[in-house]
């Protein structure tokens, strides 16, 4: 589910991408044989969608939509604060923008591809929730992985939120904790 400018916009797995207009569902056009994965849209309407054959975009409802990355099985997208989209793919996680796409692959701090939540916090840090390696910190400071080894509890973070001054992380069937904001 995602709000944009009153709107509310929902993916689903096999019935593609609906919007609530006036009260009522309907239905928008989704990327081409899409069994999705995740959705997101920025406050200009442009749109992304994770798919089983890659990531696709469009600049809006009446443009085509146009394939920006063949990794397959993406979950999760997120916009950051700089407009850029990003996602887990198979060698670590991807920014992309206007084409460009940089990646970080994984290893120490980052030792999951499969990202079930993201929060970027107040200073800029990106939080980013993995299936099966906990939660990492990437930005100010050094780069730093919480799991069960570090006391979170929990290794499958799917849920991150910040309430300002701590950081929450739910996981399925794991649990609600938190820490604090530098993850220490």
């Amino acid at each position: 589910l995602q709000v944009v400018e009153s709107s509310l916009w929902a993916r689903t797995r096999s019935g593609g991408l609906w919007q609530l207009v006036d009260g009522r569902w309907r239905a928008s056009l989704d990327a081409p044989n899409c069994q999705a994965g995740g959705f997101v849209m920025d406050h200009h309407g442009a749109q992304y969608t994770s798919c089983q054959d890659g990531v696709w975009s469009r600049r809006d409802e009446q443009t085509a939509w146009q394939k920006i990355s063949a990794a397959g099985s993406v979950g999760k997208l997120f916009l950051d604060a700089q407009h850029r989209l990003l996602y887990g793919g198979p060698d670590g996680l991807v920014r992309w923008k206007d084409g460009t796409t940089e990646q970080r692959p994984l290893g120490p701090g980052l030792d999951d591809w499969r990202v079930r939540a993201f929060l970027q916090d107040q200073r800029g840090d990106l939080w980013v929730g993995t299936f099966s390696g906990g939660l990492s910190r990437l930005g100010v400071g050094a780069v730093r992985s919480l799991g069960m080894s570090e006391g979170l509890g929990i290794n499958s973070a799917t849920a991150v939120l910040s309430d300002g001054e701590q950081i929450w992380v739910g996981a399925f069937r794991g649990g609600l904790f938190r820490t604090n904001r530098l993850g220490e």
